[in-house]
């Protein structure tokens, strides 16, 4: 599946940028990481380079260069109480559903929604003051929940449900409590190390995710998406065993579309550039509830 376009190369020399004016002020710490991340743009970028991969690496020349371990960390401290705020409105959507199948269609609407808690992607701008927005105004293009809903229904057992962002993982939480009325076991899976503005443990727990799934636990990695055969043995052994593998955001779908959907995997997200809204044959900001499975 086709998700690298020409663009991608200037996308991540862009989000470079703004992490080394997020990490630094010293000008000649910037340019040493700016020209190392070029140099692994330069040698890896290609036509089938997977950007999010590239992205990875670039954020790890820029923590090692810069000594900032997180230059998203205020980004996700802000994001996170403005999403806390909203989570009432949010579950407000959700309950007024007439059925538990509407539920869980406005559930996965919702979650995709707060995909929109991004920041660094070149041409898409988002504002924590304007987030109540995401709820009003979320309709979906692609909208494979039914399916997902009847496979849920069918196989039950257990979900693995991959996060994103900080900030929309409250988003996370109103669709994770529809699951656990369908009585299935959800494990979730943060970041184990500060990467873009993902979320780590501390922000799953931060909106009490641990009192709601089976369990919460992490990658044990600073990567971008989520490569089951990079996984830690445990978790690799959780994904290839679970029903449904939900994955939120744009990472998780440049990664897992590489390997074969074994499990099913539904993605919910925002696609905030052209590269992804073409693979998906959606204008550019649309929200996506996809189901992917094995031949399908």
């Amino acid at each position: 599946m086709v998700k690298v376009e020409p663009i991608c190369a200037v996308c991540l020399m862009n989000r470079a940028l703004e992490e080394v004016e997020l990490s630094t002020g010293d000008r000649g710490l910037q340019m040493r990481a700016l020209a190392e991340v070029a140099r692994l743009i330069g040698e890896r970028f290609g036509p089938g380079a997977v950007p999010a991969w590239l992205g990875a690496e670039r954020d790890r020349i820029v923590r090692r260069l810069t000594g900032c371990p997180d230059p998203y960390r205020e980004a996700k401290r802000r994001s996170n109480e403005e999403a806390l705020r909203i989570l009432p409105r949010a579950r407000e959507v959700v309950a007024g559903a007439p059925s538990l199948e509407e539920r869980f269609r406005r559930a996965c609407m919702v979650a995709a929604a707060g995909n929109a808690f991004e920041f660094g992607v070149m041409g898409y701008s988002f504002s924590v003051e304007e987030a109540s927005k995401l709820i009003m105004e979320a309709t979906l293009a692609i909208d494979d929940s039914p399916a997902i809903y009847g496979l849920l229904c069918s196989r039950g057992g257990e979900v693995l449900y991959l996060l994103d962002n900080a900030g929309e993982v409250a988003f996370d939480l109103v669709l994770i409590e529809v699951l656990k009325e369908l009585g299935v076991a959800v494990r979730v899976v943060a970041k184990g190390s500060p990467i873009l503005n993902d979320a780590l443990l501390e922000d799953a727990l931060f909106f009490g995710l641990d009192r709601v799934a089976d369990e919460v636990l992490t990658t044990g990695s600073d990567e971008v998406g989520f490569m089951p055969d990079r996984a830690p043995p445990r978790l690799r052994r959780l994904y290839e065993e679970a029903s449904l593998v939900i994955a939120k955001g744009m990472g998780n779908y440049e990664t897992l579309t590489e390997y074969p959907a074994r499990p099913p995997v539904a993605h919910l997200l925002k696609a905030k550039c052209g590269p992804i809204a073409r693979s998906l044959g959606v204008p550019i900001g649309s929200l996506v509830v996809k189901l992917r499975s094995e031949g399908g």
